[in-house]
Formats: structure tokens, C-alpha cells, sequence
């Protein structure tokens, strides 16, 4: 069962977006998950889901993270509601990232 993307904003960026945000092991937003997937991914991801031409350069760009963000929201699904959270980048479900409760006292 899917579910969709019905959360605060906070669960796709906090307040250090988009410049200040750091890759972790454990994100706790959507768009620090996007920055912390290991660059193979990435690329496939630039490839394959954003078909882009040039996928090393458009990884490298400023805009890659943001443009997958959107299309996140365009896909608009998760595979559950408990942590971590499951969502989707692309319809079909073969790309997605995890997204974790943050730690308390962090």
C-alpha cells in the first residue's frame, strides 16, 4: 500500500535548506536524504528519472537536489507512515529515499 506525501514542510526541508543542509547518514528531511544518496545513485537518478543528457554535470549542478525535490512532490508517494519513511522519486517506485525521525536531544 502507498500513501500520499501529506506533511509538513519541515519534512522536506528545515531551515538550513538549501545551502547550509549536510549530508547524514540518517535525514530526517527529504531533501538531505536526496544530498547524502551515494553519487551511482545520484546519476542513475539524473539518467534515468530526470533523463538528463549530461547526468554528471547536471549532479554537479546547483539545481540537481531541488529538481528531484520537486519531483517528489510531483510523484507525491510514500510507501508508509512510520519511520524510517519510504518516498518514491519516481512513480514507478525503483528510486526512492529514507527519511528518519530526528534523534531526540540532537
Amino acid at each position: 500500500m502507498s500513501y500520499s506525501l501529506s506533511f509538513s514542510e519541515s519534512f522536506f526541508a528545515d531551515e538550513t535548506f538549501p545551502y547550509d543542509t549536510e549530508p547524514s547518514n540518517r535525514p530526517t528531511t527529504v531533501y538531505q536524504a536526496i544530498i547524502s544518496l551515494p553519487k551511482a545513485e545520484q546519476l542513475a537518478i539524473a539518467r534515468e528519472v530526470m533523463k538528463s543528457p549530461h547526468p554528471v554535470l547536471y549532479v554537479m549542478s546547483e539545481s540537481f537536489a531541488s529538481d528531484v525535490l520537486d519531483r517528489i512532490r510531483e510523484t507525491d508517494t510514500c510507501a508508509d507512515l512510520s519511520s524510517p519513511v519510504e518516498v518514491y522519486i519516481d512513480p514507478e517506485g525503483w528510486y526512492s529515499v529514507q527519511i528518519y525521525d530526528a534523534e531526540v536531544g540532537a
